[in-house]
């Protein structure tokens, strides 16, 4: 019978990286993070979060920076005169 504390040595700093999910290799688009800087897919992003214990969100697909979204059609009924 093992004993399962193997594992749950204490170490300093890249510990967090026992409990982050790796990320597949197949994956590739690219997301801007929070921080500003670009990942090459969006679980790249989560694992540098984890990794850091920083909270990190997507911005936008695609490379930092982030391109202002299109603003959608308006209706011509806003029309004035």
């Amino acid at each position: 019978q093992k004993k399962g504390n193997v594992a749950q040595k204490h170490w300093v700093g890249p510990s967090n990286l026992v409990k982050c999910k790796p990320c597949p290799v197949a994956q590739s688009a690219m997301v801007c993070g929070s921080d500003g800087h670009s990942y090459t897919s969006k679980c790249k992003l989560e694992f540098h979060a984890c990794s850091t214990g920083k909270s990190l969100a997507t911005l936008c697909d695609g490379p930092c920076p982030c391109l202002p979204e299109p603003e959608p059609p308006k209706h011509k009924a806003e029309r004035s005169g």
